[in-house]
Order: C-alpha cells, then sequence, then structure tokens
C-alpha cells in the first residue's frame, strides 16, 4: 500500500487535528496553507508524485516554521482501498479537490465514519443522494466551497439579505465570473490559459444551459452555447464577452428568486475565446464518445495533428488548412444564422447589462474565423506533431494534453478573476428602483499562488476550519453555502486574504 512520504513524530501530530486532503493539482497549495497555518496535521493524497513533490517544496518538511506538518501519500484517488479507507477514518475533516465525478466515492467513505466532508464542486445529483445518506447518519457535507461555485453563492446569500433588509424586492439577477489571464499576458491562442482542469474548461464550452429573460425560461442545447456570447462595455480595458452557465433554475429555492424576471448565471471570455471554441466543436474535438484507436496509447501506430485534422474533416493531408477553415467557416456560420434568429438569443441581447447605453460593435464573422486559423497554427494543430495519445482514445483528451503544454502559465505570468452580481431591486416604501453592482477582481501573486488557487483553495479550507472549530456542529447532511452559518464567517476569513467584493448602487427608472 502507499505510504506517507514524510512523517512528524506522533507527539507533536497527536495533538493536532488531522485533515485529509484529496488532490494535489493546481488549487490545493493555499488550501493546504491555509490549514496548516491552523496548526492542523495535513495529509495530501494525490496519484502524481510530481504534484505531491511540489507541495513539500513549497510548504512541508523541516524548517518550514509555522506551515511545517505535511505529509503526503501517493494513491489512486479514483478508489478507496484499505489504505485509503484508514486515512479518512483517522482524519478530522476531508477536503475533496478532485473532479466532480470522483467526490461520491469520497463522501460514502467519510459518512461511514463520520467524517465531515468539504468539496469546491456542484452538487450532482449523484452528491444529492449521497447527502440524504449524509443526513441520515448525522454527517456534514459541505460542498461548493471554491470560487464559483462558492464565493459567488455566499456573496449573492450576503448581497440579497442585505437588499430584503432594506426593504427591496428582487426583479433581476445577473452574476457574472471569469478566471481569465491578466490582460497584459494575454496575447496567446483563444486568449486564455488554464488555471484548473483544462477538460472542464472545455466541457464547460458545451454544457447546455438554461436561464431566465424577459420572465421566460430558456433551455439552450450546448452545442449552442457560444453562439450566446454577448459583449461587455462596463469594463472599458478589456475585450471581454459574456455567456449564460448551467442551469440557473435551480437558484430561484436557494436564492428565494420567485418572481423575478431576469435570472442567469454566466461566465467571462475574452472575445477570442468564442470563436475557437466553436470551432473545436463543429470539428468533434470536443467529443468525449467516439473512439479513436489510433489515440489510444495502446496503439504503436504514429499520428500528427495535421493528419488527425485531416481525419476529422475527410480531406488529404495536404490540403487540411484550407479543408479545415472551411469546415468552420461553413459549419459555425450555419449554426449561427440559426442561433441569431432566436428568441433566446434575442432576449440576451435586449438585456443591455450595462450603464453604458451604447453597444460594442460585434466583430465580423470572417475574422473570427481568421482569429481561429491563427490559433489553430500557434497551437500547432496543422504541423507535423504528434498528437498525444490518451487511455480511451478521444479527441479532446489529446487536445487537451496539447493545449495544456502550450497554455500553462509562465512564471512571469499572472492570472485575474473577475466577478460581478447585477441586482435590480424595487424599494415600494420610496417607489423607486435601484441596481447593485457588487464586483471582485483579484491577481494571482505568481505562477504558484494564482488567483484562482487562492479563491479555490482558501474557502474550500476555510469552510473545514469552521468544521474544526465546531461552527457546523448542529447542522447534518449536506450545508448549503447560503447558510449563514458558513458564509458569515467564511467570508470574513478570505476577507483577510483580499477576496472582498466592491459595491456600487445607483437608482434607474422604474419598469414600466
Amino acid at each position: 500500500c502507499a505510504l506517507p512520504i514524510y512523517e512528524a513524530a506522533e507527539s507533536e501530530s497527536d495533538q493536532k487535528r488531522r485533515v485529509l486532503v484529496f488532490g494535489a493539482g493546481m488549487t490545493s497549495g493555499p488550501c493546504v496553507e491555509h490549514l496548516l497555518k491552523g496548526n492542523n496535521q495535513v495529509t495530501v493524497v494525490d496519484s502524481s508524485q510530481a504534484s505531491l513533490d511540489t507541495l513539500q517544496t513549497h510548504y512541508g518538511g523541516p524548517g518550514r516554521g509555522d506551515v511545517k506538518g505535511l505529509r503526503t501519500a501517493v494513491a489512486d484517488c479514483s478508489k478507496i482501498d484499505q489504505y485509503l479507507d484508514s486515512l479518512i477514518k483517522g482524519s478530522d475533516c476531508v477536503v475533496s479537490l478532485l473532479p466532480a465525478f470522483m467526490h461520491g466515492t469520497v463522501a460514502e467513505c467519510t459518512i461511514k465514519h463520520q467524517v465531515p466532508l468539504v468539496t469546491a464542486s456542484y452538487v450532482t445529483p449523484e452528491m444529492a443522494e449521497i447527502g440524504k445518506k449524509a443526513t441520515a447518519a448525522g454527517c456534514v457535507i459541505v460542498p461548493e466551497m471554491g470560487l464559483d461555485p462558492g464565493i459567488d453563492i455566499m456573496t449573492t446569500a450576503e448581497l440579497l439579505h442585505s437588499i430584503r433588509q432594506q426593504g427591496g424586492e428582487v426583479k433581476s439577477y445577473v452574476s457574472l465570473c471569469g478566471a481569465l489571464i491578466a490582460p497584459e499576458n494575454s496575447d496567446c491562442p483563444l486568449g486564455y490559459k488554464f488555471s484548473w482542469s483544462p477538460r472542464g474548461v472545455l466541457t464547460a464550452a458545451t454544457r447546455p444551459t438554461k436561464f431566465m429573460a424577459g420572465g421566460k425560461w430558456y433551455n439552450v442545447d450546448g452545442r449552442f452555447l457560444y453562439h450566446l456570447i454577448q459583449p461587455v462595455t462596463d469594463f472599458k480595458g478589456m475585450n471581454l464577452n459574456w455567456v449564460p452557465n448551467g442551469d440557473s433554475s435551480k437558484y430561484v429555492e436557494s436564492y428565494g428568486l420567485d418572481g423575478v424576471e431576469t435570472l442567469i448565471r454566466g461566465t467571462y471570455r475574452y472575445d477570442t475565446f468564442a470563436p475557437c471554441a466553436l470551432a473545436f466543436a463543429e470539428l468533434g474535438m470536443l467529443n468525449d464518445t467516439k473512439v479513436h484507436d489510433v489515440l489510444k496509447s495502446s496503439s504503436s501506430e504514429p499520428i500528427s495533428w495535421r493528419e488527425l485534422m485531416a481525419k476529422l474533416v475527410g480531406c488529404p493531408v495536404d490540403k487540411v488548412e484550407e479543408a479545415v477553415m472551411s469546415a468552420v467557416r461553413e459549419r459555425v456560420g450555419a449554426v449561427r444564422k440559426e442561433v441569431r434568429q432566436s428568441e433566446a438569443y434575442q432576449a440576451l441581447t435586449a438585456l443591455r447589462l450595462s450603464k453604458d447605453p451604447n453597444t460594442k460593435p460585434e466583430k465580423p464573422f470572417e475574422f473570427e474565423v481568421l482569429e481561429v486559423e491563427s490559433a489553430f497554427r500557434r497551437l500547432g494543430l496543422f504541423s507535423k506533431a504528434p498528437v498525444p495519445k490518451t487511455t480511451n482514445g478521444f479527441v479532446i483528451d489529446s487536445l487537451c494534453s496539447t493545449l495544456v503544454t502550450q497554455l500553462t502559465f509562465h512564471n512571469h505570468e499572472r492570472d485575474f478573476n473577475i466577478m460581478q452580481h447585477r441586482v435590480t431591486a424595487f424599494f415600494p416604501k420610496d417607489n423607486r428602483t435601484r441596481v447593485f453592482e457588487s464586483t471582485l477582481s483579484i491577481r494571482g501573486e505568481d505562477a504558484r499562488k494564482t488567483a484562482t488557487a487562492v479563491t479555490v483553495g482558501v474557502p474550500a479550507a476555510a469552510s473545514a476550519q469552521l468544521i474544526l472549530d465546531g461552527g457546523l456542529r448542529k447542522k447534518k447532511g449536506i450545508v448549503s453555502p447560503t447558510d449563514p452559518a458558513i458564509y458569515r464567517p467564511v467570508l470574513k476569513i478570505i476577507e483577510g486574504r483580499g477576496i472582498k467584493m466592491h459595491e456600487e448602487v445607483y437608482d434607474v427608472p422604474n419598469a414600466h
């Protein structure tokens, strides 16, 4: 079985509360640092020795002063064997920074051993069912404790509570968030670099969405998502767009938004991202069901990106650039024409979420095609470079491997998180309508302490610390970030790390 790489003296560790962290990826560092500074014994489990070594270098080992006491262990986190079962059993709290689909296995074991669990992911249907077991067992699960979801939910709950305390009736709620690269470092293909799971970013680009605009709900298939892209005009120094994200209807109940006319949660992206995402999708590069045997790790047959792209569009290799761009122009253009005539697109366009009455002119479609061509060239998708092999033989995984090698942060580069809630509320007592804009912007410190790592890792760690300190001892089952018992203390803690919303309020004409 796997063994801890570093051992602290038992007499010392026994005096500390024990936290088990699953995952040593991009967001784990600030989480581990916060937990260690809370005088906890922290063990991090991951399948990657290199990732664990990086954590030890920065946060653990002898001579690290107030951040010593980190243990690490190599193990397969996708299944709970006897060794991981014993680690969970011996812990006072578990934090899972694994992909969402892996939380269920961990959660089942934490419930068995009556150990609280914190995650940074949305509550999936599977986790909702597991949450019922946690309630029956009297065990606590705190999900959605990252940036999005997490800080967005907590700050929304706080803002809506404040508005209602003032006598306001919420009429419209729009929340937009983006984990981006700093503007000065954004000259890269896609206008994007990865500060979290590349596969997560790409699959989100084809996820169905549901939103309310003008008092009506709209369901849009994931294939059409980035055709809904809308310009952002409030931030004059950045070429930003936004697009709806996920199913907003589930927030009607959790936020108490019955009767609102607009309810949207969305994502910010620089304006070069959408054309590339649409091209990837229409070329079949985001497909995770069609297997290409030549891409499997078990295949010894080499294939270049140039050859794979030719295969995807069905053309000779020597004609690949012309054929691919022709396919992009034809396929993306046809779908765009259809979506732009849809009621859903027109409803979004009519919202005009800005203080500025002017709209940003849309780029010509042919210019976007040229942006895609340039990005594909810079990424080597027309080159003779070998396509990375994958376990399942999906193009999306080969694409992820290529993107992560080219679109990772250099030491001098910084990431940038931006989030804004825009709430419109009517105040009957004064007969006036007010808009509340609550905005967060935060830049990473360096390639290790990225803004995304801090805004995901610190809320997760703060929630775990809250549990360890007895703040949720009266709770059981799934405890939402909308619960004041969570959002009040956690927001106070993260404010100390510079994670704070700034609010602007202004009057607008009453609706007729």
